[in-house]
């Protein structure tokens, strides 16, 4: 089975459904101090995503809004940066979405192994369900993927 969006669906689409998905979303999206989306397919090149999200859930104009950009773990490191927003005092709320695209050119394996979908994660201050004690990051050399303007598709670098 394989997710595949819409046609008017992209990250940024899916990111809102997923940040109005939260429980009672009126009564924190005016505390949020930190709405950030990690996606390897962000479809604008200056706009952030996530300053469309906060927009549309109504998180603005008091809160951090940014995109973060790392294959298969962008929202994880989105995640990580908002426990350490809420954890350090700056921030009594923070919401971190990892969503992603397929984007592999027809007939490539991508088009058969990658899908499209994510998640979100809402981290309050106190009165949460679970602790986060400890993490380890590996770290190696990701090739990734080469996108240039005359090119509609990413191809491996």
């Amino acid at each position: 089975m394989k997710a595949v969006p819409g046609l008017d669906e992209d990250t940024v689409t899916m990111s809102v459904e997923a940040a109005r998905a939260l429980a009672a979303p009126r009564s924190i999206s005016a505390r949020l101090r930190a709405v950030w989306v990690g996606s390897e397919s962000h479809p604008y090149a200056v706009k952030p995503t996530g300053t469309i999200v906060a927009e549309a859930i109504g998180a603005t104009p008091a809160t951090q809004a940014a995109d973060w950009q790392f294959a298969c773990k962008a929202g994880t490191e989105a995640m990580q940066a908002g426990m350490g927003f809420v954890g350090s005092g700056m921030a009594r709320y923070a919401l971190a979405i990892g969503m992603d695209t397929a984007q592999g050119r027809p007939g490539d394996a991508l088009e058969y192994t990658a899908a499209a979908g994510g998640g979100r994660a809402h981290r309050p201050r106190r009165r949460s369900v679970s602790r986060h004690r400890a993490q380890r990051q590996l770290r190696y050399r990701h090739h990734g993927f080469l996108a240039t303007s005359r090119q509609p598709l990413p191809a491996p670098c």
